[in-house]
This record gives structure tokens, C-alpha cells and sequence, in this order.
């Protein structure tokens, strides 16, 4: 799928992240029915001063999941569209990629990536990923990633950004925007395909929201937004972070 990249938030310490998404399109490229659990363990330490590394270690689990049914009436509540997911059974799992089929259901280990950053309140980030198989869901190629985050409190508001470049097959721009207040912080995401023509050339752009409920508790949720492409449309996540 298009997050053959996924440029994490930077932190020191341990975290365990959880997501659960729900993924449905239907293109004439592609047709996606299915839903993803991702685990997440991640750790980032000094090296010096200003020098660190941190390490993201993904697992995912594919299934149909329970979400369908609970988006279609909220869809239906406050009149939005449901993209055609009402005209198909719940809990499926369908996944066709230019005439690939690549169904499929159960756990498989997502490819694990490494970073390193120098700085404070503005960064410079690189790092690289260690391809596995490529099966749709991992890329089976290596990529390496060039970019920066940053940092200002501007009236009480902490406001911060990551952006970047990765290259592997194809080059994908991330961009992060994130506002936080308090236990609450909100914000946009866009993030480029790999793909350069057809349905698959869409960015995926979607906004998030996270609440920190207690010391080291997160939740949160991120929404798609239109012109949809093969990435989540709706997922919700909970964090531990240490």
C-alpha cells in the first residue's frame, strides 16, 4: 500500500503504539476491503548532547475487523458518503493491485526502521528501512529517508512539524503539522505516492487528533481526506509511552 514509509514521530524513551484501521477503496487500479492492526514498539536514546537514534519495530495484522458496520452509521447519521462500502458484506478481506491479487489474512512482521537526528528544537533527521518481501503491505525494497522537525511556543500553543524526503522505488514527500494545547494536540498530515500516474498518484492528506490522558496514555484518531488513495481512511490508536 502507499505507506511503504512511515516517518514516526521522533521521542526519547520506550513506547508501545496500537492502531486499528479501516481501510476501504475502490478504483479502477485497485480495490482494498480489509481492516490492519499495526503494533508498534519504538525507542529513541541520546548519543550525545544533541546527537540520537531511534528505532521503529512494526507488526501488523491483517483480518476484516469490526469497524465497517460502526463507519456506515456514522456516515449515515450525519449524511456523509460511504464510498460505496454499504453495497459489500462486513468483515471481508479484498485486496487487488493492478490485477494483483493479494489477499490475505493474519500476522506478518513490518519492516523495521532506523533513524538518526542531531539537534534540539530543530532536527535534522536520516534514516533507512530494511526491506522484506514485497507483498503489497511491506515494500521489498530499501529506502532512505532525508528530512527535518521543528519546534516554537507561540502563546501558550507548542507548534511543531517533521518533513522529509524518502527514495526507494519511487520518492515520497512527508509533511506533518501538529498544534498541541495542553493534553490535546491536533493536526494535518500529507504524505506523496510513489506513484506517479493513474488512481494510485493521489497524496494521502488526513488530519489527527490526540489526547494524552495520562502521564505516558495516548488515544487518538486520524481521518482520510479526499481525493482518497490505498492508505487507511479512518484509524484509531492508543499509546504508551515511557
Amino acid at each position: 500500500m502507499q505507506k511503504y514509509f512511515a516517518f514516526p514521530e521522533i521521542r526519547s524513551g520506550l513506547s508501545l503504539q496500537a492502531y486499528q484501521a479501516n481501510i476501504f477503496e475502490r478504483k479502477d487500479e485497485y480495490l482494498l476491503d480489509m481492516a490492519e492492526t499495526r503494533v508498534v514498539f519504538s525507542s529513541g536514546f541520546k548519543i550525545s548532547r544533541k546527537t540520537g537514534a531511534f528505532l521503529y519495530f512494526p507488526m501488523i495484522y491483517i483480518s476484516g475487523g469490526f469497524m465497517d458496520g460502526i463507519i456506515d452509521r456514522f456516515h449515515s447519521a450525519f449524511g456523509f458518503p460511504d464510498g460505496g462500502r454499504g453495497e459489500y458484506p462486513y468483515g471481508r478481506v479484498v485486496y487487488y493491485l493492478r490485477d494483483r491479487e493479494l489477499s490475505r489474512t493474519g500476522f506478518l512482521p513490518g519492516e523495521p526502521q532506523v533513524f538518526l537526528f542531531y539537534g534540539k528544537k530543530l532536527r535534522i533527521i536520516t534514516g533507512f528501512k530494511v526491506p522484506f518481501k514485497n507483498d503489497g503491505f511491506r515494500s521489498g525494497k530499501a529506502w532512505g529517508f532525508l528530512g527535518f522537525s521543528w519546534e516554537e511556543n507561540l502563546k501558550g500553543y507548542r507548534i511543531s512539524g517533521e518533513h522529509g524526503v524518502a527514495s526507494g522505488e519511487g520518492r515520497i514527500f512527508f509533511s506533518r503539522l501538529r498544534i498541541t494545547k495542553g493534553r490535546t494536540s491536533a493536526g494535518f498530515l500529507l504524505r506523496t505516492s510513489p506513484y506517479r500516474e493513474g488512481d494510485l498518484s493521489h497524496p494521502a492528506t488526513a488530519v489527527f487528533l490526540n489526547i494524552r490522558l495520562w502521564k505516558g496514555i495516548h488515544i487518538g484518531l486520524v481521518e482520510d481526506l479526499a481525493p482518497y488513495d490505498t492508505s487507511a481512511d479512518f484509524t484509531i490508536f492508543v499509546g504508551l509511552f515511557k
